[in-house]
């Protein structure tokens, strides 16, 4: 005999399935990394997109809020200044056009009187009496 020779062999046939099994669990682990990957760059692509489409509809709907408010704030008729109500032009629930008076408001704070003393003195009266 010489070195290295091949003394026996013993049956191997277990083993060489088993062999056999690991390859093919290999091949299919292996394919599995690479369908894995595969999804993995089409998400890569695919989510971003995603959230531009998102983003468009967040800033959308934040526009069309804001524009509802903005008609909304157009439907309430707000004072333009302290004062009293001298005149109702307008009854509740009349369609009015833009700009048509809805009521007169006099402010109290300015209000000022026009009278002809003529009418309310008489001869010999101080000036600075007080007239009921």
């Amino acid at each position: 005999m010489k070195k290295g020779q091949v003394v026996a062999v013993r049956d191997d046939s277990q083993v060489q399935a088993r062999v056999k099994q690991a390859k093919k669990t290999l091949a299919a682990t292996t394919a599995q990394v690479k369908a894995a990957q595969t999804s993995l760059d089409l998400l890569k692509k695919e989510v971003p997109i995603s959230i531009k489409i998102a983003e468009y509809g967040v800033a959308h709907a934040r526009a069309m809020i804001a524009e509802a408010e903005s008609v909304l704030d157009d439907l309430t008729i707000v004072a333009p200044s302290q004062g009293m109500i001298t005149t109702r032009v307008v009854d509740q629930g009349e369609v009015v056009n833009a700009g048509a008076p809805l009521l007169d408001l006099v402010n109290l704070d300015r209000l000022y009187l026009v009278n002809n003393p003529d009418h309310c003195l008489s001869p010999g009266m101080p000036a600075d009496s007080v007239i009921r």
